[in-house]
Parts: structure tokens; C-alpha cells; sequence
């Protein structure tokens, strides 16, 4: 599984809602597979502009299906650690749940994830989308704000 990868057909693929998560209040849900594998870097500039977090991707040197460098991963940071759709967790598991062949890592602007979108590298937001999930974190910041889980002990 890869972060790039196409959009499920949803008339094809009935949704699985094992995996999505909620805030129990009734609030705002996501599927986290979605953002894990395919919107990862709608996520992490989400979560950027909630949190202000540093933006780090994680590339492939090379995937032989593609033929070409791809996005494996997109996740933001702060000191050691690493914040996706799972929420916080230690810098070594970034990558824990992805196959990849040469990974390396460089952080980046938002400029270089528009400009990844503008060159069809990674797709846009469908409609909403990117609004629907900046509430999501909002209505969930115990689970992706680093300060707020850190002074719980939780971390």
C-alpha cells in the first residue's frame, strides 16, 4: 500500500467503516485507511494548519510498478514525534505501516504539496473535503495535539 495510489471507486467498493474513527461525541468522523493510504498529505496539511506542525513526506528512490519516485507517506512532526491519521506516535514508526524499496525523507513547505497536486503527482481535496477534516481536528485535538497529550502523560 502506498500513500499515492488511485481513488477507490465507491459504486465498486462499498465502504468498510471498521476503520473509522470518531470523537465519541457524536462529532465529526474520517476514515483513517483513507488517510493512511491515499490522502495522507491532505492529513498532514491539515494538521499543519490546525497545529502548525513542520511537514515532513517520505519518498521511494524508485517503485518498479510505477516506474518513477513516489510519495509513500506524508505526516507531520514535532521533536520525536511523528502525527498522521493513527494520531501521535514515536519517530520509528512513521513508516511501520507501508512497503517501500529506498525511502528517504525531506521536510517540506505547503507550497511543495500544492505544487505536488498542480503536477498531478498527488490529487487535490474533492469538494469539502479539506474543510470537513480541519473540523475533524478540532473536534479531536486530544488525539493529534502534541502539547495537549504530553501534559496528560499520555506520551
Amino acid at each position: 500500500n502506498r500513500c499515492f495510489r488511485k481513488k477507490r471507486n465507491k459504486q465498486e467498493n462499498p465502504i468498510d467503516y471498521s476503520g473509522w474513527v470518531t470523537n465519541g461525541n457524536g462529532g465529526s468522523e474520517m476514515n483513517q485507511d483513507d488517510y493512511l493510504y491515499g490522502d495522507c498529505h491532505i492529513f498532514a496539511m491539515a494538521l499543519r494548519e490546525v497545529f502548525g506542525y513542520q511537514m515532513k513526506i517520505a519518498l521511494d528512490e524508485f517503485d518498479e510498478e510505477l516506474e518513477r519516485e513516489v510519495l509513500i507517506h506524508a505526516f507531520c512532526f514535532e521533536g520525536e514525534h511523528v502525527i498522521d491519521a493513527r494520531g501521535i506516535s514515536h519517530a520509528s514508526d512513521a513508516l511501520e505501516p507501508y512497503d517501500y524499496n529506498d525511502v528517504h525523507f525531506r521536510e517540506v513547505e505547503l507550497s511543495v504539496l500544492e505544487q505536488m497536486m498542480e503536477d498531478d503527482f498527488v490529487h487535490r481535496p474533492d469538494d469539502g473535503q479539506y474543510k470537513e477534516l480541519v473540523q475533524y481536528l478540532l473536534d479531536n485535538k486530544e488525539t493529534y495535539q502534541v502539547k495537549m497529550r504530553d501534559k496528560q502523560g499520555e506520551l
